[in-house]
C-alpha cells in the first residue's frame, strides 16, 4: 500500500454502506457484549496505558461500537472528566446510551458521525481513542487529522488494528473460506477491511503525516477464546456482517454449507476447554504537536 494515501472517490457511497452494515450488525453486537469485552478488554488497558488517561481526562472515542473503550474510560475520567462515543450507526449508540444508564455513568455523551468527526469542535478533548476503527476508514489518514485536530496541543490519540492475516486466523480463515467457495476474487490493494493496515509502517506513517509527534507501538496478542467452533460460527454470523455481505449473493443452502466448512476448519484452534483462535492486535500512539 502507498505511504501517500489517495482521495477515495466514493468515500461518501463506502461510508453510506458501513452505516448501513454496523445499524443491520448492532443487534448481534449488544448480544455478544461480553464476549467482546473478554476478548478486547486487554488490548483496552494496553491503549490506556500508552496515553496515561487519567481522572478528569475529556475522552472522545471514535467509532465505539458497542461502547468500548469508551465506558472503560468513563470510569477512569470520573465526575469531572467526559466522555464523548461517536458511531456511524445510531443503533450502536443506543445501545451505548442503554449500557451507559445501566452502569450508572452520566458522563458519557453520544454523537452520530463519521471518522472524519463532523460536529467535533477543534481542541476540545485531551484524548481521541479508537479501537479496531481506522482499517475501515476510506481515507485514515485524513481521519486522523481531524483526530489530532480535535486534541488540544499536547493531547494523546491511541489507535488499535489487526496485524496481517497469518496472525489473525479467527478473521482470514472464513474470508478465504468465503471468497474461494463464493468465487470472489482477492480485494484490491488498499481497500477498505478488517485486515487493511496490517503492514508494519502502514498505520505509523500515516500517523505521522496526520502530523502526530513522538508515535510509538506495542504488538499485544488477544486470541479468541470461545466453547466451540460452533459457537464461533453462532457468533461470528450474528456480529460480523462482513462475513454474511461477502456471500449475500449465494442461495441460502450454499451458505450454509460455507459456514458448515468453516466450523470445520476452526476446529484445528480446539483445545481442552474450548477453542482458542490466535488474534495480533497493533496499538499505536501519537502526540499532538
Amino acid at each position: 500500500m502507498s505511504n501517500q494515501e489517495q482521495p477515495h472517490s466514493g468515500s461518501d457511497q463506502f461510508i453510506d454502506r458501513q452505516r448501513r452494515q454496523w445499524d443491520q450488525d448492532a443487534g448481534g453486537w449488544h448480544k455478544w457484549t461480553d464476549t467482546l469485552d473478554s476478548w478486547f478488554g486487554g488490548v483496552t488497558q494496553t491503549m490506556f496505558k500508552m496515553i496515561d488517561i487519567g481522572p478528569g481526562d475529556h475522552v472522545l472515542d471514535v467509532g465505539t461500537g458497542a461502547g468500548e473503550p469508551a465506558l472503560s474510560a468513563a470510569r477512569i475520567v470520573g465526575s469531572d472528566g467526559h466522555v464523548l462515543a461517536t458511531d456511524l450507526s445510531a443503533n450502536m449508540l443506543e445501545y451505548v446510551r442503554q449500557r451507559a444508564a445501566a452502569q450508572g455513568l452520566s458522563n458519557v455523551d453520544t454523537l452520530e458521525t463519521d471518522s472524519y468527526l463532523d460536529g467535533v469542535d477543534a481542541g476540545s478533548v485531551d484524548v481521541v481513542t479508537g479501537r479496531f476503527v481506522l482499517m475501515y476508514v476510506p481515507e485514515s489518514t485524513r481521519a486522523l487529522t481531524a483526530w489530532r485536530q480535535a486534541l488540544k496541543p499536547g493531547g494523546r490519540a491511541v489507535a488499535a488494528i489487526f496485524t496481517g492475516p497469518a496472525n489473525n486466523p479467527w478473521a482470514s480463515v472464513p474470508v478465504s473460506i468465503i471468497r474461494q467457495h463464493a468465487d470472489l476474487p482477492p480485494p484490491p490493494p488498499g481497500q477498505s477491511g478488517v485486515l487493511a493496515l496490517s503492514s508494519d509502517r502502514d498505520l505509523w506513517d500515516r500517523f505521522e503525516l496526520a502530523g502526530f509527534q513522538d508515535v510509538c507501538e506495542e504488538i499485544t496478542q488477544a486470541p479468541l477464546r470461545m466453547a466451540s467452533a460452533e459457537e464461533y460460527v453462532q457468533y461470528a454470523r450474528e456480529a460480523f456482517g462482513g462475513f454474511n455481505q461477502l456471500m449475500a449473493h449465494l442461495p441460502q443452502s450454499q451458505q450454509e454449507s460455507i459456514w458448515v466448512n468453516i466450523a470445520g476448519a476452526m476446529q484445528r484452534f480446539e483445545t481442552e476447554s474450548g477453542i482458542e483462535i490466535p488474534c495480533e492486535v497493533r496499538v499505536m500512539a501519537g502526540t499532538a504537536p
